[in-house]
């Protein structure tokens, strides 16, 4: 969830990117929405289990990342949640469950869960990490610390822990993704990771409820509002019940609301009626005769100082009256859950590893019922790409040619033979080590694999190849031109002749 009502309200500063342009980043990966996004999935299907579909659903994704040239670093969830949450998840557990739990912040169960996932994901040579507390904390801690350019998370609360960059709703058919920046969030909204905290503490979050009828519209408006008066609006609103300010600020908008508004001319807006000053002038623009039209001096009437004084406070004094009439307001714990790091005494490893492909076929066979040269067919394309974009080296990745040009899923692609790989010993056809001689033959089908990989990417990496391809299929097409009108062949006759004549041979052997 995260900050209340948040997503919709940066629909503006979102843009939409492929995955591919994303190739060489390292993303933050909030394991735990990947395992709730399985498991809602697994709960419509009753053919399998839900934690077969959430297994998949982790595995497949994660390939589809490493295809895109994109590392990810999984971070789980800590197994207990901050103390903060609990009110929280005492009132999700009551309304999915129909009673409370004795321990709210426990995530024993989630652990569980996250503990499968890591043996799925580790063999596969990725980082998995668990959080100190919650896994979006630690994202956006990393995001900061430029260990990665971006955190993959559903939680909006990660722009108040302090995220620069996050990615969400991945289209994994479109292969696009939903990007927003900070500094697009500043530009449109001017809502920085400041502003972040007050919009989750006044409009709701994951650790509190916030004010009853305040929206994040409100709360934007309001910040514009106090950032004009007020740089650390943190403690602003953290010190709403001491401020005296405000306290003799709302008491001159009652006397405000109560008092007699005296009349006004309509051309200068000035105390007096507008034939009186038609006649005798305004002694506020100075005038013997007439006034000033729309004029740029105040009026000093009591009303309009009273109003003056008032008015930059406006949305501020609202708000602050509704906080409060709000029990708990302010949530100082909630404040700090925010601000305060998590620390971390370890360095969090960023390069991809070679798989280890034992423990890893135990795990698909386990989990996925995957047999070894299934799993082997999946990987071999993804360590193919992983190796095109630069981010594993894949010991003995050679392309021996490009076969042909094709389209898949309409991108331009190149059909490549690949040598095989010296670890492969699942692919069918593969002999053990001890077993290989220079004599041992194997048919073709065995000793290549043939991947389809995009032409931009296969060219960025193997020019030369592309080009003696591209030659090649130069001098192919100038063999064989084909011309509009040629010389029709006669010495064979048509096909449709020949049925011509069978028709008719039937045909007169059934008048006989």
């Amino acid at each position: 969830m995260g900050v209340s009502k948040l997503w919709p309200l940066l629909g503006d500063s979102m843009e939409h990117v492929p995955l591919s342009s994303c190739s060489g980043e390292k993303w933050a990966v909030d394991l735990t929405a990947w395992i709730v996004h399985g498991y809602s999935a697994g709960s419509s299907k009753s053919y399998v289990s839900e934690r077969y579909v959430m297994m998949k659903t982790v595995f497949y994704r994660t390939l589809c990342l490493l295809k895109n040239g994109i590392i990810p670093i999984f971070v789980m969830d800590a197994q207990k949640a901050p103390n903060v949450k609990g009110p929280v998840l005492q009132h999700r557990s009551q309304s999915v469950f129909g009673h409370t739990k004795e321990e709210p912040t426990d995530r024993s169960g989630l652990a569980a869960i996250n503990a499968m996932c890591q043996q799925l994901l580790e063999p596969i040579g990725l980082t998995v990490i668990t959080s100190p507390s919650e896994a979006e904390k630690t994202c956006a801690y990393l995001n900061r610390q430029e260990v990665v350019n971006g955190c993959l998370t559903d939680d909006s609360d990660v722009f108040a822990y302090g995220a620069a960059t996050v990615y969400r709703n991945v289209d994994f058919k479109e292969m696009t993704v939903e990007r927003y920046s900070i500094d697009d969030i500043k530009k449109e909204l001017e809502l920085d990771r400041n502003g972040m905290v007050v919009l989750a503490c006044l409009g709701g979050c994951d650790f509190g409820k916030g004010v009853t009828g305040v929206g994040p519209a409100t709360v934007c408006e309001l910040l514009k509002d106090m950032r004009k008066y007020e740089e650390d609006i943190v403690t602003r609103v953290l010190t709403w019940k001491e401020n005296t300010e405000l306290k003799a600020l709302s008491e001159k908008k009652n006397q405000l609301k109560e008092m007699h508004k005296s009349p006004h001319c309509g051309d200068c807006k000035h105390t007096g009626k507008r034939p009186e000053h038609q006649s005798n002038g305004c002694g506020t623009c100075q005038t013997s005769k007439g006034c000033v039209d729309e004029s740029t001096v105040p009026c000093d009437c009591l009303y309009h100082a009273l109003k003056r004084e008032i008015d930059p406070y406006d949305k501020e004094l609202s708000v602050w009256k509704k906080a409060l009439e709000t029990e708990g307001f302010p949530n100082t714990e909630l404040v700090k859950e925010f601000l305060e790091d998590d620390k971390m005494d370890y360095p969090v490893e960023t390069v991809l590893k070679m798989p280890d492909w034992t423990p890893l076929a135990q795990q698909v066979k386990q989990y996925l019922n995957l047999d070894q040269d299934d799993l082997m067919a999946k990987m071999i394309p993804i360590l193919v790409h992983m190796h095109l974009h630069g981010t594993l080296d894949v010991p003995g990745a050679k392309p021996l040619s490009i076969l042909k040009s094709c389209k898949r899923n309409f991108v331009l692609c190149y059909q490549v033979p690949w040598e095989r790989f010296e670890f492969d010993q699942w692919t069918p056809g593969a002999l053990p080590p001890q077993e290989k001689t220079p004599d041992s033959k194997r048919g073709a089908s065995q000793e290549v694999y043939t991947v389809d990989v995009e032409c931009e990417l296969f060219g960025k990496k193997y020019p030369t190849l592309v080009q003696q391809f591209t030659q090649s299929s130069s001098k192919r097409s100038k063999k064989t031109p084909w011309k509009r009108g040629a010389t029709e062949d006669t010495s064979q006759g048509k096909l449709t002749d020949v049925f011509k004549a069978a028709k008719r041979k039937l045909f007169d052997e059934d008048k006989e």
